[in-house]
């Protein structure tokens, strides 16, 4: 079975309107995370530089997420 792999980000008190950044976020849901950066960085909208950043940060919260879970010993 194939899982979905979910990771979660957010930027607080962003200067971009709420907006600007939807016309992102709408461009790059649903699709994998390497798709929405290439997406990202070849479109010159004013959200894409601030979704990459938070986009980056989820993916290294995932990585992390995922190797402590293997590597953690099983406790009996």
């Amino acid at each position: 079975m194939d899982e979905k792999k979910i990771a979660r980000a957010e930027h607080r008190y962003a200067r971009i309107s709420p907006r600007k950044v939807e016309i992102v976020c709408n461009m790059i849901r649903g699709k994998d995370a390497k798709v929405a950066m290439a997406l990202m960085e070849n479109t010159p909208k004013a959200g894409c530089e601030l979704m990459i950043k938070v986009s980056r940060e989820a993916c290294r919260e995932r990585r992390a997420a995922c190797t402590a879970s293997t590597s953690a010993p099983a406790t009996s």
